[in-house]
């Protein structure tokens, strides 16, 4: 999924402050790795853009410096800020800690495919796909793409 991956190994029982007031001993993630970096005197933050392995996409994570600065910085985040913090990045050596986490996404598409013209494709009465089953009896309800 990273570009550097994150060992297994080099996981380790840590602290994370929520909201900065109480810590919650969590699994975090250790790593080494080349990415983007910037620290922002303005929202008093650092910015860490990690990249995904083969793909033009990137994990951006932007971190208060002071424990109870979350809810400040998520007020002063704004899309023009946003793009400021991206364009100070500098490719780096980052020595990064996340806590453990899955990202997982579930994308119902039948609408999307609908409107890009295979409609027919969700309507029992229009739907062929004869060519796959020999008959006509086949039929797609929905696409859920996880």
């Amino acid at each position: 999924m990273w570009s550097t991956p994150f060992e297994p190994a080099a996981t380790s029982k840590a602290p994370f402050f929520n909201a900065g007031a109480h810590s919650v001993e969590v699994d975090t993630m250790h790593a080494q790795l080349q990415a983007g970096y910037a620290e922002d005197e303005e929202t008093n933050s650092d910015v860490v853009d990690i990249p995904y392995a083969g793909l033009d996409y990137s994990m951006t994570i932007v971190l208060p410096k002071q424990r109870t600065g979350a809810e400040a910085l998520r007020r002063s985040l704004t899309w023009p800020v946003f793009q400021r913090l991206l364009s100070k990045l500098s490719n780096t050596v980052v020595d990064v800690a996340l806590p453990k986490f899955k990202l997982e996404g579930e994308y119902l598409l039948k609408a999307p495919l609908s409107e890009l013209g295979a409609s027919k494709a969700f309507d029992e009465e229009h739907a062929d796909f004869s060519g796959i089953t020999g008959n006509r009896d086949l039929v797609i309800y929905d696409v859920v793409h996880k």
